[in-house]
């Protein structure tokens, strides 16, 4: 999987920050779906804080290019956490 054009952005519709991008399939194989999961660390001390397990489901082709858009869970109140923070996409 290869991501690309990845932006963190608060949604207006819920109020909370939101992760999107694309996502492409570069095996040759098509897939049923695609698991995206975002793991937010302490910058510190490595130590997860909060994790998201998001699924794009298919069939997704190869070579094809798909948008996510991933709620974070994290409201605008709480937008000094991300200075604090690393995101890891996998």
């Amino acid at each position: 999987m290869a991501y690309s054009n990845m932006t963190f952005y608060l949604n207006s519709t819920n109020s909370y920050y939101h992760l999107k991008g694309l996502i492409k399939d570069i095996l040759p194989e098509f897939r049923g779906f695609i698991s995206v999961m975002i793991d937010f660390r302490n910058q510190s001390t490595v130590t997860s804080v909060h994790s998201i397990l998001y699924t794009l489901h298919g069939p997704i082709d190869s070579n094809t290019t798909v948008p996510f858009d991933i709620d974070t869970g994290y409201t605008q109140a709480q937008q000094n956490r991300f200075q604090y923070l690393k995101a890891l996409i996998t």
